[in-house]
């Protein structure tokens, strides 16, 4: 029996509120089977290895690439390269991979509309300090409120981290959601020894 320990949501003011008093929300847990999730993504991406490539490789990603990570240039200034800053991301290329049990994360966070990217970063890899903005979406809903929980696929391992603002993040559950303000600056790194799997879930709040 899967199911979901989360906070209440009330609405997008009030989370919005929370969340720019902090620098991020441990949001709760969702109980799914994880391990079955990461094996299908680990098939997928040994299928599908062209979607696995770094915001440096421009509109080959899409059509909004540049604008999404107009960033870039800065990350080169700092020594990042294409060979370091690799994620697979079911949005990598088009058509999106998709899978059947997307639907069965979703429905546990407050969103009208959504979109599920399982994510992974091999060991050596970093997505340096940026910030999200949600180009393609706001292009769909200008007015909408827009968010990114984020979902551990698996349990913290050695050498998976993130930071969201000053807070380092380097400790959690298979199925544990976090959630910080939209232009909250933030990093992702692996300098572990195994592939690090995560979930994005972006979408309009209700």
């Amino acid at each position: 029996m899967h199911g979901a320990t989360m906070r209440e949501y009330v609405s997008a003011k009030i989370l919005y509120d929370e969340l720019e008093k902090v620098d991020f929300i441990e949001y709760g847990n969702i109980d799914l089977p994880w391990k079955h999730y990461v094996t299908e993504c680990e098939k997928s991406r040994s299928l599908n290895p062209e979607y696995n490539i770094s915001p440096f490789d421009g509109e080959v990603w899409q059509p909004g690439a540049k604008k999404m990570f107009s960033i870039v240039d800065t990350w080169k200034e700092w020594g990042y390269t294409e060979h370091n800053t690799r994620i697979w991301k079911t949005t990598n290329q088009k058509p999106k991979i998709n899978f059947d049990w997307e639907k069965d994360i979703s429905k546990y966070l407050p969103f009208s509309d959504c979109i599920v990217t399982p994510t992974m970063q091999e060991p050596g890899h970093t997505l340096p300090w940026h910030q999200d903005n949600f180009v393609l979406l706001k292009e769909k809903y200008p007015s909408g409120n827009i968010l990114r929980f984020l979902i551990f696929m698996e349990d913290s391992s050695t050498g998976h981290a993130l930071q969201i603002k000053d807070t380092w993040k380097t400790s959690w559950r298979a199925g544990d959601v976090i959630v910080w303000y939209p232009n909250a600056g933030h990093l992702s790194i692996n300098i572990g020894n195994k592939n690090k799997w995560t979930c994005n879930v972006t979408g309009v709040l209700k």
